[in-house]
């Protein structure tokens, strides 16, 4: 029992290795030199901070697909406020407009009697079109480069590395994360016992929102620019975080779901990195991404239900 433990939690990280190693032996002068590990181990931090957010929501089986909008919103509001009152407008503009987005969409989600995922659509479509209308005409805003502190590396990591590590004690040690982890296995039998299981949604998408808001001013300062988005293609961003967040789920008995998730969004970086330096053609990249989603729905389901709650 002890050995098949230590194994899967040692999975995670032999599968970093084996992709590297397979990557590494089909393209040794393109793939895997410590420059382009350096660069994705800091997209890698970047992409966690927005997985944590989600962190919260999946884990209690609700898919938000309006996260992706409101970082994109929240870089927005950010960029004009940073242009009025300089550094402090672009903390204050990214981070409190990501917690109130989420609380509007928890307020819905949580109190109108229809499935998340419907009402999350819906809402897109919303934040959709205010950003479009933030952009004025133009189709990015761009940040000032005085602002863009947390732009290069090492700095860029520093916000993902104290997300990362606040959300692991979070849930590993307080009342929050055995409740978040109560609502996703049972909600009602959670309620039954006296949970307050609204309150708590009511929480964990907050704490989504004020991940998202970080990941706005991170990413707003690693890549200086942020485009509107229309059709719904502001979930397409959501995509690798989902699967980091199924990743870290489907470990969590064996590792500190943080950990699992920083492992997991890693992966996936490796994986596009890897088919990118091969050739491969964005259309069969996205048929690899869709078949790890599927496998990594199966295994995470598979986890949450032999979840036992105290």
């Amino acid at each position: 029992m002890k050995k098949s433990k230590l194994i899967r939690s040692l999975l995670p990280f032999l599968t970093v290795i084996l992709l590297y190693v397979i990557f590494r032996l089909l393209q040794p002068e393109r793939f895997g030199n410590p420059n382009s590990m350096y660069v994705l181990i800091q997209q890698t931090f970047i992409h966690s901070i927005l997985a944590c957010g989600f962190y919260y929501i999946l884990s209690m089986d609700i898919y938000d697909l309006t996260v992706g909008v409101n970082a994109i919103i929240s870089s927005m509001i950010g960029i004009y406020l940073s242009n009025l009152i300089g550094m402090p407008g672009l903390f204050i503009g990214t981070i409190l407009t990501g917690c109130l987005i989420s609380f509007i969409s928890s307020f819905l989600m949580v109190n109108i009697d229809a499935p998340p995922i419907i009402i999350s659509v819906a809402l897109t479509i919303i934040y959709e079109a205010f950003s479009v209308l933030l952009c004025s005409g133009n189709t990015t805003l761009s940040v000032d480069p005085a602002f863009r502190f947390f732009g290069k590396a090492p700095f860029d990591m520093i916000p993902g590395i104290v997300i990362l590590i606040i959300n692991g004690l979070i849930l590993r040690y307080t009342k929050l994360g055995v409740y978040i982890d109560a609502i996703g296995s049972n909600a009602k039998l959670t309620e039954n016992v006296g949970v307050n299981v609204k309150k708590y949604k009511t929480i964990a998408f907050i704490c989504c929102g004020l991940c998202t808001g970080v990941y706005a001013l991170n990413s707003i300062s690693y890549s200086a620019s942020v485009a509107y988005a229309t059709g719904l293609s502001s979930v397409t961003s959501i995509f690798k975080p989902v699967m980091a967040c199924m990743f870290a789920i489907a470990f969590k008995k064996y590792i500190n779901p943080m950990i699992s998730l920083f492992i997991g969004c890693f992966i996936l970086n490796i994986i596009s990195n890897g088919l990118l330096t091969n050739g491969l053609e964005a259309a069969l990249q996205n048929v690899v991404v869709g078949i790890a989603m599927i496998l990594l729905v199966r295994f995470s389901s598979m986890a949450r239900k032999f979840d036992v709650v105290k």
